[in-house]
């Protein structure tokens, strides 16, 4: 699985990276924020379902163990 940061934003507090790479079973992909304040994390442009994400803050993002099918 490939991943792509959209609109990377260094800030005032350095780099902004990493902005694309791959995640796999054995390599997730980890990040801690470094937002003081109203830092936000969501997917896919849907800022409806965004969760705090501020200072400190760590997430993990691996691949599911099941996949899930949209039906239409």
């Amino acid at each position: 699985m490939l991943f792509a940061v959209r609109e990377p934003y260094a800030g005032g507090a350095g780099t902004a990276g990493p902005v694309f790479g791959r995640i796999d079973a054995q390599t997730p992909l980890r990040l801690e924020s470094r937002m003081a304040e109203e830092g936000v994390i969501f997917s896919d442009g849907m800022l409806d379902d965004a969760v705090p994400f501020n200072a400190g803050a760590q997430v993990e993002i691996g691949l599911a163990a099941r996949c899930g099918r949209l039906l239409t």
